[in-house]
């Protein structure tokens, strides 16, 4: 592999290419803050957390966890759930998944490491980012008060 260059996997079609390494003035125990909130406060097991120039940004599958369970149940039948075989079909449709973009935290402030946060929106032309909370905050703050609500109906009412 060349130099300065890295193997990037798109989270939202999973398309790997050779990219320039990115540089960012996000450290890496910072996505690791994202990433270990939304396990405990959302209970979520499938995201990804991606560091983009100045922005973390979280991604969810397309799919939600009970519509892949009801996709095994009607092709397989309801007992078979809990087999170790559809386990394993279960985290495969997990990983083959589309991801979308869905929370986006902004470092504005690299001194004081202060953040601003904002959630995708999906209405039609609007395609694009609101801002939850001004002004900005510290990381873990954010995290506390905003990731619970991933994965749920509430973080679509979130302005």
């Amino acid at each position: 592999m060349p130099q300065g260059y890295e193997v990037f996997e798109a989270p939202e079609n999973a398309q790997v290419y050779l990219r320039k390494v990115q540089d960012s003035p996000i450290a890496e125990f910072e996505r690791e803050v994202v990433a270990d909130g939304i396990r405990r406060l959302a209970g979520l097991e499938h995201f990804i957390v991606v560091i983009e120039d100045d922005c973390l940004i979280v991604y969810l599958p397309a799919m939600e966890s009970k519509e892949v369970d009801d996709l095994i149940r009607v092709l397989a039948g309801p007992s078979v759930l809990q087999s170790q075989r559809m386990q394993g079909a279960r985290k495969h449709l997990f990983t083959c998944s589309k991801y979308d973009k869905m929370l986006r935290f902004r470092l504005v402030d690299s001194e004081k490491r202060k953040f601003t946060i904002e959630r995708r929106c999906f209405l039609g032309s609007i395609d694009n980012w609101m801002m939850l909370c001004a002004p900005a905050s510290d990381l873990p703050d954010l995290v506390e008060e905003f990731v619970g609500h991933l994965g749920t109906e509430e973080f679509f009412e979130l302005f």
